[in-house]
């Protein structure tokens, strides 16, 4: 949710919230007898435990932290964590009679707060609801709302507010105030017909649109509100002679004299950064750099309310008037008709039968999956089918690697781990990288490193892949699976026709319907937006065309009435399932720019060395690869030039012909990010190897590179960068090296030494001059920011690599050292001296203020600058410190340089051409 809650924020919060859901719930539960509920931001499950002692059973929360099982009030298997609740889009799988969402959306980002209404009123036709105020505040509290807002915004999703409790509690003070003030409920009109109280109630309490009683405050929010206002008021006379008033009110008088013009609010800002004053030099800035408000996109405005409104309705006449519209459910499927369609496609059908005893015996034998699907109502026994299933084509077993994908809300991987296999949860919906064995991330486009995985599968997801996805998911699953690996996606949803079926309560401008495919109406009360139904030939033709690596084939059990006749009132319906096993040969590669005749096979490694009029250095540098262990077959050479002017051409012509895989590229977009991103667009490795043109690798370099990427987890790989003077270094020069528990290191020339054991480092230790990355988790943290830019550009410099690292960490990818992966680093005479470590110092002070920028979006203010001295050190300084304000500076007086700074990444932009 933005913010991470440690075990002392529940321990707060227990307390009071279980003592007023004793008091609340009791009253909801005679009103509405529920017989299952769900709780959106559950915390330790207080509310659903009393739930659970009024007889409820079928019960699941959700949240963002993860805890210990013995921290929660109920059965832990009830509880899924990890949930990111930001991602758009997000669905659970659970539904219920009763959705519980208490103090949470507050601490979701405005952005999100759509999304966050869809999700709640996909699960249950009925939300106990509850939302912070605007001055409750809180902890990671980031959009507090009146209670309109939020009352508007289920209005549009057909939901009418029934007011009853805060009436019925309001003066309670055995309950916590925030609920007293806050807490309310949504349902759907026809929910009401279930429940003769409820329905009694709304009659009494149903809001009509616009402020009305929600209006009225609970006395602590008021006094909330006016302790924080007496704090700042507090705050401001703090300083003697009332110099905090005086300063703030010559402040206001000047921004009133010198807002009218940009250039002059520009030059306000400029003299407030120099005096000092960095928090108001950053508020006019902010003055500077604010987006104009387009309010007739306003989503909340009642013009658009009614449209949202208008539109529902016609979905909803559309499904009801028209029969030839409606899904009307696998029932009428005929098999044998999609068996010979399948069959004239290309697509092999395996007929084959369930054994249901064996079936039977598994789910005994995986006893607490089954108690987790106990409660599933009709699909519990569908969902342990599909489990089995998979389990059993997959042929899991101790020991092997398995990941669930799209697996939000599964108690799958916890019964495998049991087993005795390494298995994996992947879901979009958790925080980004790899914690432990959860991955967040997209599926069709993962950060993990290639061969990781014995087998993997998707229960009842895969039909919800919008847009290009089930294009794009076989593919990465080839690049994941070990050779002769299996995915297994079930039920595999298949109709005579291609279909997209949605739910009528949806927006539908989100609703993406393929080529060729129709628009079906669900019939259910849950909003459920997207679900895809595939014919034979579209399944061929979206789905098979894409994963040439994989042996497909479907499998059509035969016997599933069986199963039905057997379990009465349950819902069957994983007839087909998709079998797909990675094919131990490997695909031959294609030809490129190299040596005459043999084209090898895809290499281990792509070699990336972006230049830039260093044709000397250059040829030393291939002369290193050309001198390497690994056979010259095993990775590829990609020189990227940078736009040289030199004799750059020449070198690569001399030297492509010793490389059976040689690649010249010219790009003349300025900036070593640019070098290194066009390389990364022509690598037909999965491991990139990027080298500084003046950076010669020893010869086991290309070895200990492909070595230190066979464990999947390892997203970056250095060795050695050892020095290469070409004359004598000063005396001064070793005082720089800097020692730590991992060996030596010496920034300011590029140089690491830390011994001759393989071992796993701090992320931050890799640097441009000897880096190794996977391609696919260099594509998930967006590639390099800028560096190394001409002098014209020098205010756009980044933070380059640094960045990077960072990011790769933040995914939880390991970071390796290997020693054979060593290099020497070219240094000549010209860096021999203190002028290079001012000049280096200051290059390095304007990446850090880029990144203190960039992490705050504020100014940083200028930094005291040293007086001019003799030493190492004190070049160093000097250096740092105006390279930062200059740095400062330029933020203020070049226009666009804020806005590159904060740019998401740089994949295909240069800076314009000019600095201050």
């Amino acid at each position: 949710m933005g913010i991470s809650y440690d075990a002392a924020f529940y321990d707060e919060q227990r307390e009071g919230s279980l003592a007023s859901a004793q008091l609340i719930v009791p009253q909801i539960f005679d009103v509405a007898p529920v017989k299952s509920v769900v709780d959106i931001g559950c915390g330790v499950g207080g509310w659903l435990s009393v739930f659970k002692a009024l007889g409820v059973e079928r019960l699941a929360g959700y949240d963002t932290n993860e805890m210990p099982g013995e921290a929660f009030y109920i059965d832990a298997n009830c509880i899924h964590t990890g949930i990111d609740f930001t991602h758009p889009g997000l669905r659970v799988k659970a539904r219920a009679d009763l959705v519980l969402s208490l103090e949470v959306a507050e601490h979701l980002p405005e952005s999100n707060a759509d999304a966050f209404v869809d999700l709640l009123t996909s699960i249950a036709p009925m939300v106990f609801f509850s939302a912070a105020l605007p001055f409750q505040t809180g902890v990671g509290h980031c959009n507090e709302q009146p209670p309109w807002y939020w009352r508007n915004k289920f209005n549009a999703c057909g939901y009418v507010e029934v007011d009853w409790l805060r009436p019925r509690f309001w003066f309670d003070t055995r309950i916590a105030w925030w609920y007293r003030q806050n807490m309310t409920m949504f349902v759907r009109p026809q929910v009401l017909k279930r429940y003769p109280k409820m329905a009694s109630l709304a009659q009494a309490h149903m809001q009509p649109p616009g402020p009305h009683k929600l209006t009225l405050i609970n006395e602590w929010v008021l006094s909330n509100a006016f302790n924080h206002l007496q704090r700042l008021n507090q705050n401001l006379q703090a300083a003697g002679d009332h110099a905090a008033v005086e300063r703030a009110q010559r402040i206001a008088a000047t921004i009133t004299r010198c807002i009218k013009t940009e250039e002059s609010r520009r030059a306000l800002c400029r003299e407030f950064l120099e005096e000092g004053l960095v928090a108001e030099a950053d508020a006019q800035h902010a003055s500077l750099r604010l987006a104009p408000v387009d309010h007739s996109l306003a989503r909340n405005d009642a013009s658009n309310q009614t449209a949202h409104a208008a539109a529902i309705a016609k979905q909803v006449q559309e499904r009801d008037a028209t029969p030839a519209t409606r899904y009307q459910g696998a029932a009428t499927r005929d098999i044998e008709a999609l068996c010979r369609r399948l069959e004239k496609v290309g697509v092999p059908v395996e007929r084959a039968r369930l054994n249901v005893a064996d079936f039977l015996d598994w789910c005994q034998h995986f006893a607490e999956l089954k108690k987790v699907y106990r409660d599933y109502a009709d699909v519990g026994i569908e969902k342990l089918l599909e489990h089995y299933l998979a389990y059993q084509t997959i042929g899991l077993q101790s020991g092997q690697t398995y990941m669930d994908v799209a697996s939000a809300g599964s108690s799958w991987c916890d019964a495998l781990q049991q087993k005795g296999l390494a298995a994996y949860r992947l879901d979009l919906s958790y925080p980004s990288g790899l914690h432990g064995n959860t991955i967040g991330c997209d599926a069709t486009k993962t950060f993990l490193g290639d061969n990781a995985f014995d087998g993997a599968s998707l229960q009842c997801a895969f039909e919800t892949f919008t847009g290009e996805a089930d294009k794009n998911l076989l593919p990465e699953m080839e690049r994941l699976l070990k050779p002769g690996g299996v995915l297994v996606i079930t039920p595999l949803y298949l109709d005579a026709v291609h279909s997209i079926i949605t739910s009528p309560f949806c927006g539908q401008d989100a609703v993406e319907i393929d080529p060729g495919a129709i628009r079906l109406w669900r019939e259910d009360d849950y909003k459920e937006p997207f679900s895809r139904h595939y014919s034979p030939e579209a399944l061929a033709e979206r789905v098979l065309a894409h994963c040439d690596g994989l042996d497909v084939r479907l499998v059509y059990l035969e016997n599933l009435d069986e199963l039905r006749e057997r379990f009465p009132g349950q819902r069957i319906y994983a007839e087909f399932l998709l079998k797909a096993r990675k094919m131990r040969s490997e695909k031959a590669a294609p030809n490129i720019h190299g040596g005459s005749g043999h084209v090898p096979a895809a290499p281990l490694v792509s070699v990336i060395i972006p230049t830039c009029n260093r044709a000397t250095l250059l040829r030393k540098t291939l002369a290193g690869l050309k001198r390497q262990t690994l056979s010259l077959d095993q990775f590829e050479c990609i020189v990227v030039d940078n736009g040289s002017t030199d004799d750059t051409v020449n070198a690569c012509r001399e030297m492509a012909s010793c490389f059976p895989r040689f690649k010249y590229i010219r790009e003349d977009r300025p900036g070593l990010h640019m070098g290194r991103h066009t390389g990364w667009r022509h690598a037909d490795a999965s491991v990139l190897a990027i080298l500084d043109d003046d950076a010669i690798p020893l010869p086991t370099w290309a070895e200990g590179m492909a070595e230190g990427f066979a464990d999947w987890k390892v997203g970056l790989v250095t060795g050695r960068i050892l020095p290469k003077f070409e004359r004598p270094p000063p005396s001064w020069l070793s005082s720089l090296w800097v020692a730590d528990a991992y060996g030596k290191h010496l920034p300011w020339y590029t140089l690491l030494d830390f011994g001759d054991v393989l071992r796993e480092i701090p992320h931050k230790y890799v640097w441009g001059a000897n880096f190794g990355v996977r391609k696919a988790t260099l594509e998930a943290v967006g590639g390099f920011h800028p560096d190394s830019l001409p002098n014209d550009r020098l205010a756009y410099r980044g933070d380059g690599e640094c960045a990077t690292t960072e990011a790769i960490e933040k995914l939880g990818m390991r970071c390796l050292y290997h020693p054979k992966a060593s290099v020497l680093h070219c240094l000549n005479a010209s860096r021999l001296n203190l002028n290079y470590l001012y000049e280096r110092a200051f290059r390095q002070g304007i990446s850090d203020s880029y990144t203190k920028t960039r992490r705050t979006g504020a100014l940083q203010g200028l930094l005291p600058v040293r007086e001019h001295g003799t030493t190492p050190e004190s070049h160093l300084a000097r250096g740092y410190a105006e390279g930062f304000n200059f740095h400062q500076r330029a933020l203020v007086d070049t226009p666009d340089l804020y806005a590159w700074v904060m740019q998401s990444d740089y994949l295909f932009d240069s800076p314009p051409c000019s600095t201050p």
